[in-house]
């Protein structure tokens, strides 16, 4: 034993210090987690360009959401509904186009636009559209 350390009983404040530091709950330093980012529907595109036989429609959300996505003619009419109030995790996201309507039939060349419709899990709800041609 090193008799040059004085005892704790004679080392002034250290009851105090003890009874305090070890009693009450240590303070958090770590910060509050991040918000989730807000909704967002990016990188919408159609491919290939034209379309002929079938295409492909790709996006990346933001967030989980609940999505519908519709193929439009040049008039703003649903050709066809390729999922709709679907569940989607955040990241990329693909969906195949047939070029076909929802009674089964090819469309006819012209312009048409590719719509994503999300909505996330507070309510928050966003649309993204892509022209694109078919031919």
């Amino acid at each position: 034993m090193n008799w040059q350390i004085p005892a704790a009983a004679q080392v002034a404040g250290l009851k105090d210090y003890l009874q305090s530091t070890f009693t009450k709950p240590p303070a958090t330093s770590d910060p509050a987690p991040a918000p989730p980012p807000p909704l967002a529907v990016t990188d919408l595109a159609i491919a290939p360009v034209p379309v002929s036989k079938s295409g492909t429609v790709g996006f990346a959300l933001s967030v989980p959401a609940s999505t519908t996505v519709a193929i439009l003619n040049s008039g703003g009419s649903v050709v066809r509904t390729l999922v709709a109030n679907t569940s989607e995790p955040s990241g990329l996201t693909s969906l195949v186009w047939d070029r076909k309507n929802s009674s089964g039939q090819r469309v006819k060349s012209g312009t048409y636009k590719a719509q994503v419709k999300a909505t996330d899990s507070s309510g928050t709800s966003i649309a993204a559209n892509v022209s694109f041609k078919v031919s």
